[in-house]
């Protein structure tokens, strides 16, 4: 299922891959996050891929869009010139909570 690998690789992406400290990095292939959303240019999300996907880029773009919830074109300011890039919304680590064994009685 196609969707299901492009979130796998969105998290890869996103959360695994090179942070922007600043907004201008996010021309250099890091995806950018702020206020709850990460921000990355369509181009550098492709080169992630790699070239074993054999899939056209806009079905990957369709794909995004209708499953991972990437919204295309969003305009941001970027040293004073307006990029496009793609927005989603921030996908959140999988957190592993830690739950205390209760005891009902004393083992001794």
């Amino acid at each position: 299922q196609i969707g299901d690998r492009l979130k796998e690789e969105l998290y890869q992406y996103c959360v695994n891959g090179p942070q922007a400290m600043k907004r201008s990095q996010i021309n250099s292939g890091a995806c950018l996050t702020e206020e709850a959303h990460h921000f990355f240019r369509f181009e550098s999300f492709i080169e992630h891929l790699g070239t074993n996907w054999k899939i056209p880029e806009e079905r990957i773009a369709r794909q995004l869009e209708k499953d991972c919830k990437v919204e295309f074109n969003h305009s941001l300011n970027v040293d004073g010139k307006t990029l496009k890039v793609c927005r989603l919304p921030q996908l959140h680590m999988e957190q592993i909570e830690y739950q205390p064994v209760k005891r009902k009685e004393s083992n001794y």
